[in-house]
């Protein structure tokens, strides 16, 4: 019966025109403009949002970056196993009907994190509350937008034909970097504005450094003790002008006017308008609330003895409540979401293919167990490996690092806390590696999955085994492991970097700045570099240029290390033109990446074998991801950018060994 109804159906759509949608099951024809724009809108929104825009808030709200990268690097998991559960996604209810739950699943979550940021000062665990409900929510967020992925995926497929989809092939992935755009983009800059608006008018404080010998300038006669109308919130600093000698440190007293009421937390942070690299501050960020908001408290400035020159340097020194503005901008990508969601549920045709067999299936318990035991058994024995190491550190410590592990010096002990986490973290990684490659051990790994896929009752081991099969599989996934081992922590590390303080060796940009620099800047040159890479991709092959694409991939990192060595605060024009040039190498270099992948996912399964890769290439993220803070927290940016620069090595020294065929990816080269 559905035979029947489907084959008058495709071969109507096969006749239509590509604007013109199948008809569904409700008997209407939806144009796939309808619906293909705004779906791909919100599968790029909701990444971005996990992966990057969180990076900006936890930073702005004071969340140390190691704590930061380290769980949200973590959230990189369900991107990482979502094959796994594929299987249900396509037998137990509709790819329309998983879509724009997911959807409505993810606007949940956001209006929830609206309220989480705006939760009182209190800490958990050592850690602020709303960080740890803020991260237990992304998960939520991370695990909807995984399923989102798979479902929506599939939709497309099922949904148009074979001319439909390779047309709107282009429209998707526009759409889906529109969402970037608007989310590092307009979100970011509302933020801005929210902040600005919540604030008092900025101060401008001038530190007069003093070289021996020399006069002060006239701005060091400025009137002390700076006012605002009375009845007005203002920001009190003790002096507008600050004289200090060579060698020698002053103090800052800063308060705020008035009260900013009970439930409210104001953010008071300076930074640099005229740089004079010899005056630092001890702190750039304070806050105040409702217990202390007339307190004053002191920012160290203090004047590098070397001093020659006296030379006066300008901080400006804004107020706002951040929380509000990051709640304002969650509560409207949550709308956005629900109400997207509300317009697909009308607007997503019910296509005839998009159905569902339900002979022989199984209750939805059983491969649901069997799933969650293939995710949850590696994960805990993954996680006891981890933990195991870490309670042997002071055993195991000595050991392996000898004098490092010794020193009393704060910086080699800050050095040796990280190298023992990091190998913490990539030791149960090796160790499944072992297990899945190694004579002997792979067996009786196999062996287990292929339980769980019998015992699921809807397969999955043979999408797995075949995948492990492939010529020389263990290189090409070390390949996508390591490939994004240099290119991960800087952009893990990017915006903190951009955002950061002169003190603290970042690039002092507000988020005005930012938001233009890393939406409109950035994505623009990303297409144009993955377009370029397309074009010498399909006219050369892959084979005969991907050392000039994986050249593009690395080379910008030498403007982020240019930039952390010569602080080019203010300079917009070289600030913008290094994250573009950035983004156009990661639009060519990627496309090498995406080339390997469809390689390895060539043959039988080749859409669940892609999804494999897919989940290698999350977990390539993850990983690095993971102790990026505590990388820079140990070394610092100028440091940390000469190690990403390093860490490109190891992927390029794979690329030999790749079984890349002559004419992949040539035109007119057909895959198998």
């Amino acid at each position: 019966m559905t035979q029947d109804k489907n084959a008058p159906a495709q071969a109507a759509a096969d006749e239509a025109p590509i604007n013109i949608g199948e008809l569904d099951r409700d008997g209407r024809r939806i144009s796939p403009w309808a619906w293909v724009p705004s779906v791909n809108f919100l599968q790029g929104m909701q990444y971005i949002l996990v992966t990057q825009m969180f990076i900006i808030v936890f930073f702005t709200m004071g969340v140390p970056n190691r704590t930061a990268l380290f769980w949200l690097g973590l959230l990189s998991l369900p991107w990482t196993i979502k094959p796994l559960w594929g299987p249900l996604v396509d037998k137990y209810w509709t790819k329309r009907n998983w879509t724009t739950s997911m959807q409505f699943m993810v606007g949940i979550c956001l209006l929830g994190a609206a309220f989480t940021v705006l939760m009182p000062d209190v800490l958990i665990l050592g850690l602020p509350a709303f960080f740890i409900i803020s991260i237990l929510v992304l998960f939520a967020v991370a695990f909807a937008s995984a399923t989102h992925d798979i479902a929506c995926d599939g939709y497309y497929m099922l949904a148009l034909n074979e001319r439909q989809q390779a047309f709107f092939v282009g429209i998707r992935s526009t759409a889906f970097r529109v969402g970037w755009i608007f989310t590092l983009g307009p979100l970011v800059f509302m933020a801005d504005v929210v902040q600005r608006w919540t604030g008092p008018p900025p101060i401008d404080v001038a530190i007069v450094a003093l070289a021996p010998g020399q006069q002060a300038n006239l701005l060091a006669d400025m009137p002390v003790t700076i006012t605002t109308p009375s009845g007005e919130q203002g920001i009190i600093v003790d002096t507008q002008a600050l004289r200090v000698d060579a060698g020698t440190s002053a103090t800052l007293a800063i308060r705020l006017a008035q009260d900013p009421g009970p439930d409210s937390k104001i953010t008071v942070v300076l930074k640099e308008r005229i740089k004079v690299p010899e005056v630092s501050l001890d702190e750039t960020v304070l806050s105040f609330t409702h217990e202390n908001w007339d307190q004053p408290k002191y920012i160290h400035a203090k004047v590098d003895p070397r001093l020659r020159n006296s030379a006066t340097a300008m901080f400006r020194i804004s107020a706002g409540n951040v929380a509000l503005g990051w709640a304002v901008v969650l509560l409207t990508a949550g709308g956005i979401y629900f109400l997207l969601a509300l317009y697909h549920r009308f607007m997503m045709p019910r296509a005839f293919a998009d159905s569902v067999e339900t002979t022989n299936r199984p209750p939805f318990w059983v491969p649901a167990v069997a799933v969650a035991a293939t995710v949850l058994v590696p994960f805990l024995l993954g996680y006891t490996v981890y933990r195991v190491m870490m309670a042997y550190q002071p055993e195991l410590g000595p050991l392996l690092f000898r004098g490092l592990a010794a020193s009393t010096e704060a910086v080699d002990k800050k050095l040796y806390d990280f190298l023992y986490k990091l190998m913490s973290i990539l030791t149960p990684t090796l160790a499944g590696f072992v297990l899945f490659f190694a004579p002997g051990l792979k067996k009786m790994t196999r062996s287990f999955f292929r339980s769980m896929s019998d015992f699921s009752r809807i397969g999955f081991a043979d999408v797995f085994e075949t995948f492990f099969a492939k010529e020389k599989i263990a290189i090409v996934l070390s390949f996508i492991l390591l490939y994004r081992l240099g290119e991960i922590p800087l952009s893990s590390l990017k915006s903190p970097f951009l955002l950061g303080s002169v003190e603290s060796g970042g690039m002092n940009m507000s988020l005005s700045e930012f938001a233009f620099a890393n939406s409109i800047i950035y994505v623009i040159a990303l297409i144009v570099g993955g377009l370029l890479s397309g074009w010498l991709i399909s006219t050369f092959g892959l084979k005969r240029i991907i050392w000039i694409l994986v050249a593009f991939m690395h080379l910008p990192n030498l403007g982020y290390l240019y930039m952390a060595y010569t602080q080019p605060i203010g300079n917009l024009v070289i600030i913008n033109a290094l994250v573009g040039f950035e983004a156009f190498g990661y639009g060519i270099g990627l496309s090498a990446f995406l080339m390997v992948m469809i390689m390895a996912a060539k043959g039988p399964y080749r859409t669940a074998h892609y999804a494999l890769c897919t989940g290698f290439m999350a977990l390539g993220v993850m990983i690095p991801q993971m102790p990026s803070g505590f990388i820079q927290e140990a070394i610092g940016y100028q440091h940390f950018f000469l190690l990403v620069m390093v860490l490109v090595i190891p992927g390029c020294l794979l690329i030999p060994f790749l079984p890349i065929d002559a004419s992949f990816g040539k035109k007119g080269h057909a895959a198998t």
